[in-house]
């Protein structure tokens, strides 16, 4: 049961960095945003920051839970920034693909066909390449953190993905492996 918890803890401490990376950019895009078109800064916040926010939610935790099906068994040395990225780009894609397809049959989709496959294509592409910089990121980030190699947890111990530190007898977690 500690094993369930301790993935289900990495799947929304993914969603959290990534949907806090979302809200960041979210609002750099609202600031530009209404800046170049006069729209006032709250009512771009509140479309971009928090549904790129959102979005990162969602994102960030399709990502934990493919790496930890995919790669659980591994040990975050095992795992390099480029696989991540590739895992997190496959999540990525995935992403405005799932959201077209329960779209189509909904009464608020007026956009014909042709236009909905190239905006779906357009989309996958665009979070797919943001899913794996940020996946890419965050392994590389979460590898060189200083904990996962003191106090007996990470790489040093042979620490596998789905596991925290603390069940390697080491001492406090790593917070950055802790996600992934």
């Amino acid at each position: 049961m500690k094993k369930v918890f301790r993935r289900l803890r990495g799947i929304i401490g993914a969603g959290a960095i990534w949907g806090t990376a979302g809200a960041v950019l979210g609002s750099i895009v609202a600031l530009v945003s209404s800046w170049a078109t006069g729209v006032p800064f709250l009512a771009s916040l509140s479309v971009w920051g928090l549904g790129m926010g959102f979005a990162g939610v969602v994102l960030g935790a399709a990502f934990g839970t493919v790496l930890t099906l995919a790669e659980g068994r591994r040990r975050l040395a095992d795992l390099t920034p480029r696989r991540a990225a590739a895992w997190g780009a496959t999540a990525g894609a995935v992403f405005p693909v799932g959201w077209v397809l329960f779209s189509l049959g909904q009464p608020w989709t007026t956009i014909p066909m042709a236009e909905a496959v190239l905006l779906t294509l357009a989309s996958a592409a665009a979070y797919g390449t943001v899913g794996g910089l940020l996946a890419g990121t965050t392994v590389w980030i979460a590898r060189r953190a200083p904990g996962a190699l003191e106090a007996g947890g990470g790489e040093a111990s042979g620490q596998h993905l789905s596991e925290g530190a603390e069940s390697q007898g080491g001492g406090p977690e790593n917070p950055a492996s802790a996600a992934l």
